[in-house]
């Protein structure tokens, strides 16, 4: 039904052009990659589905960089943006965006650059494993470019997807992503982000629905609308390497670095990662980002750029920021003009030579031509007293940085978490001889490696926070946070419950029975940012969800029983209030959660889910029944319904395996 072609015969459209290199997405990477492969004496094209260039930065209304680093390729474009804008005497704080616009084409232009606008592509041209162009829609019909080496700068992967790269949506357990924005014009010239909810970019409905949707979210009078939806997170391409959050904790290093980002954990929306659901709120790090990143595992021929490269959901939000996406557009426009000035594949480009090249650009320190990189191995008396160093402090105070501050030093939990079995003895040891803050982070470093000996100290932490009439709110102030969820801001007691719910044992289910017992929440409540409703209701299920046990039903079945936890799915049309979505997403784990406890209760709500207008919550629902089930049906209500009658009496409870980025 929606954007399911992936390959065209060659011989089905006519050959408009080729080209060098075909740079196919204009925004913050495709448009510095079409100008710097054309100043590498490229002949290069650029197709954008939009009037002109920039993307999000431009179209999208994201009229400022946030995080990133502001040298090489992005510091020229910006000293481009301010020469125009002092042309046409422009004051504001922010960029302008047609000055943005008018920047980049020309700089384009200058260095030599073909364009395409108001042109989509929708198919990949490929001869066995290699690509070798896209096929372009116009409104004056369909025609295919041939190219040397194509750049997928779409920011969503669309040509390596039709090229069948494999792909996962936003985050592998659930298809959550970080929330789009359709930006708002206050006033001509004056934009306002809209970061509201999830919208799925394969499915033309769901894209449809989210305009409809974001035209209607205003809380003032506006001038306007953009006209493009600039999403933060859609498919991550499967590369020859794929970053996750554990990689950018540890401050991994990459002998083939070609790229340096720099931000906070940026996740606007759910992360989900068991760091975060724990309190491990990242610092600002500088992370290097492997040229093995931008290479789609078995295909030739093709560089990704922009947020669609190798990482994992949780690793996404510290690398995705607009001046870091720039340069890296840079970057894979001069691995392109490699390729083809030498005449061999992208996966063949002389790194040490690309490195050198960029530490010209500024973009790269001297070091990493020259350094030797080993892994990093604990000795018995290291580990002792790298486990003695565990914060004590709560681990989110790591995120309360000046945005100018990088943070470089080890972070004991994060190193003592991703060593492995062999640190267990000694967090064991350190739990009987500690007390107080230091041993509740022993109990919850235990946790993250399943393990149940920690579980009294973070049962009696947590009961202890739950003795009054209400639940504890959040009364730590972290940086930067909207309404929830948002960058896992919550309440003490709820990152406890988080790792509580690692353990898979059943001593949680008191703790979960008096949590319910807590829980009378209003339709205000969802939307405060310090009660944490979201978190305290997900982190129930996602114990639940782990044990399997059907001795937790009866605390699922009471949270279902809220009346603004249950009939949240919605069938047709736009959504004026994105907090029902967001109550929909908190439904869908106790269905999830009741499910795998053997309860048909759950199977019941994610098959009511499958004809879920909001695309993502119905693909995860479908995700959901095919794991449960081992049965690969089709994404049809009817078809779960008759499956359910069938099976109900043989339903049985069945602990979620799945860990979260670790």
């Amino acid at each position: 039904r929606a954007m399911n072609l992936r390959f065209v015969p060659e011989a089905a459209y006519s050959v408009l052009k080729s080209v060098d290199v075909l740079v196919v997405g204009g925004g913050s990477s495709g448009a510095m990659a079409s100008i710097q492969a054309a100043k590498e004496g490229m002949h290069t094209l650029l197709i954008d589905g939009n009037p002109g260039m920039g993307g999000t930065g431009t179209f999208g209304g994201v009229d400022s960089y946030w995080f990133g680093r502001r040298n090489g390729f992005a510091a020229k474009i910006t000293q481009k943006v301010d020469a125009v804008q002092k042309s046409i005497h422009y004051k504001g704080h922010k960029w302008n965006i047609e000055a943005k616009i008018f920047a980049w084409l020309d700089e384009s232009l200058k260095a030599g650059t073909e364009h395409l606008f108001n042109a989509i592509t929708f198919g990949a041209i490929t001869k066995n494993s290699r690509l070798c162009g896209s096929v372009v829609a116009t409104r004056w019909g369909a025609f295919c470019i041939l190219s040397e080496v194509l750049i997928d700068a779409t920011g969503d992967g669309d040509i390596a997807a039709y090229a069948g790269a494999d792909y996962v949506y936003g985050s592998k357990a659930d298809q959550t992503v970080m929330w789009y924005s359709l930006a708002q014009f206050m006033e001509p010239g004056k934009t306002k982000n809209n970061f509201t909810s999830m919208v799925n970019v394969s499915d033309v409905e769901d894209v449809t629905r989210a305009i409809m949707s974001g035209r209607r979210r205003a809380v003032v009078p506006l001038h306007d609308h953009s006209i493009y939806v600039a999403t933060r997170e859609s498919r991550h391409i499967v590369g020859d390497v794929t970053m996750s959050l554990p990689d950018q904790l540890l401050h991994r290093l990459w002998e083939d670095v070609i790229n340096i980002h720099f931000s906070n954990h940026d996740v606007k929306g759910v992360s989900g990662a068991d760091w975060v659901n724990v309190g491990l709120l990242p610092p600002n790090l500088e992370i290097e980002i492997p040229y093995r990143m931008l290479l789609p595992q078995g295909l030739e021929g093709i560089l990704l750029a922009g947020k669609a490269i190798s990482a994992t959901h949780d690793a996404l939000p510290a690398i995705r920021m607009q001046s870091d996406l720039e340069n890296l557009g840079g970057v894979v426009a001069l691995a392109a003009a490699y390729s083809v000035k030498n005449k061999v594949t992208p996966r063949n480009v002389d790194i040490k030579f690309l490195q050198k090249r960029l530490i010209e650009e500024e973009l790269l320190p001297e070091i990493v031509i020259h350094r030797k990189l080993q892994p990093l191995i604990y000795s018995n008396n290291e580990l002792a007293e790298l486990v003695d160093r565990i914060e004590e402090q709560p681990l989110y105070e790591y995120s309360n940085m000046r945005m100018n501050e990088v943070f470089t030093e080890p972070i004991p939990f994060a190193e003592i978490c991703c060593i492995g079995p062999r640190v267990i003895p000694y967090l064991e040891a350190s739990l009987r001889q500690s007390q107080g803050s230091k041993q509740i982070r022993i109990a919850q470093a235990l946790a993250m490696y399943e393990s149940d000996i920690g579980v009294p100290e973070l049962v009696n932490e947590i009961m202890e926070s739950l003795q009054g009439d209400s639940l504890p709110i959040r009364t730590a102030e972290i940086m930067y946070v909207t309404q929830p969820p948002d960058h896992g801001a919550m309440p003490d007691v709820a990152y406890l419950l988080y790792s509580l719910a690692q353990t898979k044992d059943k001593r949680c289910i008191p703790v979960w029975n008096r949590l319910a017992e807590l829980l009378h929440p209003t339709e205000d409540d969802f939307k405060d940012p310090y009660l944490g409703l979201y978190y305290y209701i997900d982190a129930l299920c996602k114990g639940a969800e782990r044990l399997g046990d059907s001795d937790a039903v009866p605390a699922l079945l009471k949270l279902h029983g809220i009346p603004y936890l249950s009939r949240q799915q919605y069938s047709s049309g736009p959504q004026a209030d994105y907090f029902l979505e967001r109550r929909a997403m908190l439904e869908l784990s106790i269905g999830r959660a009741l499910a795998r406890c053997g309860e048909h209760k759950g199977y019941e709500i994610l098959i009511e889910y499958l004809s879920d207008a909001r695309s993502l919550l119905k693909q995860q629902a479908h995700t959901e029944l095919i794991r449960l089930t081992e049965e690969n049906l089709p994404l049809q209500k009817q078809v779960w319904q008759q499956w359910l009658e069938h099976h109900r009496k043989g339903i049985k409870p069945c602990p979620q395996q799945m860990r979260l980025d670790v």
